[in-house]
């Protein structure tokens, strides 16, 4: 679990100091955090690859693991609607800058945390087999 903590934390640091970067440089507004966008991205990501991990080793729930990463996932995106409802529905628009600094992050955290859950599946599945 170390692992999962230190590369979600690095992605954060890295992902928000160079994203901010980019937006300085840019001149552009953001009408919310992106400190916060990526703190709850990081930190759901670490959460479920961490649960994922104490959960695989439970012979009961292996089996199941692959369905619940899928309601993970939606899981995920209907709190983070609910986390950030004041800007996601209190502006009529958003820029451009705007839609792409959101995005953003998500992708970055996904990435390495499907490659974890993929990593713990086949693990499972090794054992089995």
């Amino acid at each position: 679990m170390v692992i999962y903590l230190a590369v979600f934390g690095l992605l954060f640091t890295l992902g928000v100091a160079v994203h901010e970067y980019i937006i300085m440089n840019n001149s552009v507004k953001i009408g919310y955090s992106l400190v916060k966008v990526y703190l709850f991205h990081a930190i759901y990501s670490f959460l479920l690859c961490a649960v994922f991990q104490i959960l695989s080793e439970v012979r009961k729930w292996q089996e199941q693991l692959g369905f619940l990463y899928l309601g993970a996932l939606v899981f995920k995106l209907v709190f983070f609607s609910v986390l950030f409802s004041s800007f996601l529905f209190g502006q009529e628009t958003f820029t451009f800058p705007e839609r792409v600094s959101m995005l953003v992050p998500v992708f970055i955290f996904l990435l390495p945390e499907v490659y974890f859950i993929y990593k713990i599946l086949m693990k499972i599945d090794a054992i089995k087999n």
